[in-house]
């Protein structure tokens, strides 16, 4: 969060996995994002872009395994 950007290789070594595969489904909710110009999505990095940096926590929360994009219920604090 604090430098605006994710290495896919350097998340690859550590955890022996192909960032692209294991992460198809975030990858491809972040395409809306990178569509309105808040990231630059590309091979191997996700930059955050100066407009993305106010919501850099819901661009993160892409990759929240215990956020359900479909539940109303409120159980965090909220961004905005």
């Amino acid at each position: 969060i604090c430098h605006f950007r994710l290495d896919f290789p350097s998340i690859e070594r550590r955890y022996q996995i192909r960032f692209n595969d294991y992460f198809s489904e975030e990858l491809n909710a972040l395409t809306a994002m990178a569509h309105d110009g808040l990231i630059d999505l590309q091979e191997s990095e996700i930059k955050v872009r100066p407009p993305g940096r106010l919501l850099v926590r819901n661009i993160c929360a892409v990759f929240d395994c215990y956020f359900d994009w479909g539940d109303k219920t409120v159980r965090f604090s909220k961004a905005i």
